[in-house]
């Protein structure tokens, strides 16, 4: 079939992305085995000079032998889409068409569950409505119902008992935000002794939706598996607040953090950032803000699909148009409610792949969905902090969605990709001595235990990050889980065109700013050994 003959059997957004891309194909040839964490891997660029993708961490890197192929553990039916090595443009059309085909069974259900709560468009909505629409936690709530239901009346006909869950203790506090208190909530795990490593998470929802309550599952997964304090952040969202309302609030997060965690039996020395979608944009953004304002640096970052660029044209917008949970209209959308202006779209800290300086950050571990507007910026960041000298172990997850990472209750990848974190996050506070004295005053000062160097990647967790050449956009729909009280909410955010754009106003020049301390050298990790995923349920 032609060409011409495929364009007219397709929608616009597939129309749209095979001019984007072109005829020529954007294969690449990746050979790194695994073990590389720190490597980028062969790449060819396309006509747009994009270089395509991290290691897929449900898909060994091409030519390692013995590789699982994707779907062999959950059923996944798709083709590997943008998580696929090479694409052409006729192919890259196709996925733009139909790009939920792409999705495993697991997830699939989910989206399926997510669909019969009847969200309606949140592009086409006012912020209240938006907050008041079922989310892809919701979702996950009912799919698990469905489950218990059949688990329960299993175990009546057996005799049986219901297997007793993990403990995480919660405590709903808040703190002093840049402009007034801020609601926050403070997960433990159960029966754990001595001083814990402390790690600040942000929700996603573009800055504009979702909550405490929508993001539970998250926070309280990695409290059990990172056997740590996680202190999850609210702050205040947009439009009623418009950029850098939410930033300014995960700084003064921060140092609260830095203030408190002594007092709740944490380590003041070992504190980590962590987010999803929009948060992990805030993550990414404290670091920065540790940085330039000489507090002690977090020991590693978590950013998972973290809102990293403002170009809605990349192959991954391109592909995920139409995609659910999160979209190109609701990115859009999201960063309309979030801007002042259109220079906010440019600023440094909104589109991390422009002009942000990325030296002197913490190691990271960067997870990206295959089914996702956000992946290729994802990509892109990744590949960026490694020209910075920072490690990097990213991972992208085939088969599944934005939202997918507070899902191990219902979708396999989920559950690999927080065990990929805690993994990451355990090392990194393993590598960092012990602070006993209180640190990151308020005022700035530097804290006496230098963390900054500690937290290299987890050894079992390897990848390749190579990543695209251009980025988009932000937030995230509300993330999955199986959450207590699950406030409805929708989101992503919609990061700007991008344009080059002048350092953030009051923040120290590179001249000025104090030099961070060196974070380690990127260095080989050994070679995993591959681990079935466990049988979709």
């Amino acid at each position: 079939m032609s060409l011409e003959a495929i364009m007219k059997s397709l929608s616009f957004p597939a129309f749209a992305i095979a001019l984007s891309v072109g005829v020529s194909s954007i294969a690449i040839a990746q050979t790194t085995v695994p073990g590389a964490t720190t490597v980028n891997p062969t790449e060819t660029e396309n006509d747009a000079g994009t270089i395509e993708q991290m290691t897929p961490g449900n898909e060994p890197v091409t030519g390692v032998p013995n590789a699982r192929p994707r779907g062999s553990a959950s059923g996944g039916s798709g083709t590997g889409g943008s998580g696929s090595g090479g694409t052409t443009a006729a192919e890259s059309a196709a996925i733009a068409a139909d790009p939920m085909a792409r999705a495993d069974d697991d997830m699939k259900a989910v989206l399926d569950a997510l669909a019969s709560l009847d969200p309606k468009p949140i592009a086409e909505l006012s912020p209240e409505e938006a907050r008041r629409q079922p989310s892809p936690a919701d979702a996950v709530k009912k799919v698990l119902e469905g489950r218990n239901q059949g688990q329960d009346q299993a175990q009546a006909e057996g005799g049986q008992a219901a297997a007793p869950e993990g403990g995480v203790t919660t405590e709903d506090v808040s703190f002093p935000g840049a402009e007034t208190e801020i609601p926050a909530r403070i997960y433990k795990p159960e029966g754990a002794s001595g001083p814990l490593p402390v790690v600040l998470y942000f929700h996603g929802g573009g800055w504009v939706i979702a909550d405490l309550d929508t993001y539970d599952a998250t926070p309280r997964a990695m409290a059990e598996a990172a056997n740590a304090i996680v202190v999850s952040a609210h702050y205040r969202q947009a439009p009623e607040h418009k950029f850098p309302a939410a930033h300014d609030d995960a700084v003064a997060a921060y140092r609260w953090v830095l203030e408190k965690a002594e007092s709740w039996g944490g380590d003041p020395a070992k504190i980590a950032v962590m987010g999803e979608s929009a948060g992990g944009n805030l993550a990414i953004n404290v670091s920065m803000a540790a940085r330039e304002l000489n507090l002690q640096m977090p020991v590693h970052q978590v950013l998972v699909y973290p809102v990293a660029g403002v170009d809605t044209n990349t192959k991954s917008y391109m592909e995920n148009a139409d995609a659910k949970p999160l979209n190109k209209p609701m990115m859009e959308w999201f960063v309309k409610q979030v801007v002042a202006n259109e220079s906010d779209k440019q600023d440094p800290r909104i589109n991390l792949v422009g002009e942000a300086d990325m030296s002197g950050l913490p190691p990271t571990t960067l997870i990206t969905a295959e089914i996702d507007p956000l992946q290729t910026e994802g990509q892109q960041l990744a590949n960026k902090l490694q020209e910075a000298g920072v490690p990097v172990n990213g991972r992208t997850y085939l088969g599944v969605t934005h939202e997918f990472f507070g899902m191990a209750d219902v979708v396999a990848d989920a559950k690999d990709a927080q065990e990929l974190a805690a993994a990451d996050l355990r090392a990194a506070f393993e590598k960092t001595p012990s602070g006993v004295t209180k640190t990151g005053s308020a005022d700035g000062a530097a804290p006496e235990t230098d963390a900054t160097t500690a937290g290299a990647p987890a050894p079992e967790a390897d990848m390749n990050a190579g990543a695209p050449a251009t980025g988009p956009a932000p937030s995230g729909t509300a993330a999955g889980g199986s959450a207590t009280g699950t406030t409805p909410n929708t989101g992503a955010v919609t990061p700007p065109p991008p344009t080059d754009r002048p350092d953030t106003p009051d923040a120290p020049t590179p001249a000025d700013r104090p030099t961070p301390s060196a974070s380690p050298e990127p260095g080989p990790v050994p070679p995993e050994t591959p681990e079935e995923r466990p049988a979709q349920p």
